[in-house]
Formats: structure tokens, sequence, C-alpha cells
């Protein structure tokens, strides 16, 4: 997976995403790719494009059972039409989802993705929303600074192409990715997620019937494509 959470204020280039210092990307640099996802793309924002990317499935992995975390997820970029002060900056608001079936003792399989939802300025010049898809596979390993978890995953990402409709300088570099997690289960089903080396929560979700799932929001990020 990838690394979470400059460009002026806080907006951070996508090609740096997830900055936790744990993950191991081709680029060697510290990213999860939390992007990210199930659900229809479309942005209510006033840069609205009125497509649907291709990458939306529409199928979540974890089954009925496993409420939809992307139900949470807020499908436009009107928190980031003005970044670092100027409406005329192209950017996107971004998020990480990521779906997990299986167990520690089978390991798990799943999905994760990047959705972006551009902002009137990129629209303007082109700009789409879009999803950057991954299919994961995942192993129990060591919960390390998260003393509340109750679960620790060694977690390999690998780019799904034809799931995959962002520009490819969206998410060049991070192609392939390993990540750790570790997951604290709530008793009233919600999921938090943390990284493993700080022990610091980037998303929340749900958990049942072995199934987990996760959203994670990112904020706001510069075009890179």
């Amino acid at each position: 997976m990838r690394a979470l959470l400059l460009f002026l204020f806080a907006c951070t280039p996508a090609d740096e995403p997830k900055e936790t210092g744990e993950a191991d990307a081709d680029s060697d640099a510290d990213g999860d790719t939390d992007t990210d996802a199930d659900g229809d793309t479309d942005s209510d924002s006033g840069s609205d494009t009125g497509t649907d990317t291709g990458a939306d499935t529409g199928n979540d992995t974890g089954g009925d059972s496993l409420p939809d975390v992307l139900a949470e997820m807020e499908r436009n970029a009107d928190d980031c039409q003005e970044m670092g002060g100027s409406p005329e900056v192209q950017g996107a608001k971004l998020y990480y989802w990521g779906e997990f079936n299986g167990s520690e003792a089978t390991g798990w399989t799943g999905e994760e993705r990047w959705y972006l939802f551009v902002n009137d300025a990129w629209a303007a010049e082109g700009g789409k929303d879009c999803v950057v898809s991954y299919s994961v596979t995942a192993e129990s390993g060591s919960r390390g600074a998260c003393g509340d978890c109750d679960i620790g995953m060694v977690v390999d990402a690998s780019l799904s192409e034809s799931e995959t409709d962002c520009a490819v300088g969206v998410y060049r570099g991070y192609e392939s990715m390993t990540e750790t997690y570790g997951v604290a289960l709530g008793g009233d089903g919600v999921a938090t997620w943390h990284f493993t080396g700080s022990g610091d929560e980037f998303g929340s979700g749900y958990w049942a019937d072995e199934g987990l799932n996760y959203l994670a929001e990112y904020g706001c990020t510069v075009r890179t494509d």
C-alpha cells in the first residue's frame, strides 16, 4: 500500500501519497496508497464531469455483512477549490480505500484504491475524476507500535491497470508497494487502521465475517500528470 498524508498550506503532490516512513515502493518513496474503492465516482462539485470512472466495479469484496464505508466519502473537491489561497491551482480531493477478505490464519486478499475528485481549475483543462486501483494480498504480521491493535498485516499491492483510469503521472513510481498495518477491532463492528511503525491512525472502516475495510481522507493534492 502507501503512505498518508506540500504544496502551499498542507497540499502535498499526489506522487507522494500517505507518507508513513514504512512503505517500500518501486521508486523507493515512502507511501501508502491507501487509496483510496467501490462506488460511483460522479462528483457533486462545481467541476462535476458527469462521468463514471471505468474503475467503478459496483462490488465490495466483503459481502453484504460488511458495511460500505464508501458511503461516507464526499465525492467532490469543494475543499480544494482554492489551494494555497489560489483558485487557479489545478488539483483534486484525494481519498484512499481498501477492502480485505480473510483471516490471520489464512491471510487476506482484496483491493485498494485511490479516488481523485478534480477541482474546477483542473476540470477546466480537461481533468476528470478518476481511480487508481491495486490488487492486494496480505499476511499476518507484527502490530508494531499499535498497542491497541488486534491484527497486524503485511500488505503487498500491485497496480490493476484494467481497473485504473487516472493518468500515468498520478501513480508513476507506485506501481507496486509494500506496507504494514495494524487494525483495532471495536465491539461495535468499527475498525480503526494504523501504521505499525508509528502507531498513528490513518483511516477507519468496518469489520465483519472475515471482511475488513477502511476509508482514509488524504486531503488536497496538486495535479501531477
